[in-house]
């Protein structure tokens, strides 16, 4: 059986991540979960500002490094 994309995004290791307005701060960028376990100290350690990191991670968009993203 194969992983859901639920599933493959919760296991990665790595994963491109962006949070709102996240161009500001130099986003999107790949986060690993080896560095920062935690996306809030990855977003801390990348500039993200403190009083935002709550809402960012209810609305941050993340997806697999090697996936193309299509907004349209």
């Amino acid at each position: 059986m194969t992983d859901s994309f639920f599933e493959k995004i919760m296991n990665a290791r790595e994963l491109m991540v962006d949070p709102p307005s996240g161009w500001m701060y130099g986003f999107p960028a790949l986060w690993s979960k080896d560095a920062y376990p935690e996306i809030e100290d990855f977003l801390r350690a990348k500039g993200y500002p403190e009083k935002d990191i709550d809402f960012a991670c209810n609305y941050i968009r993340m997806w697999l490094p090697d996936q193309e993203i299509n907004n349209g």
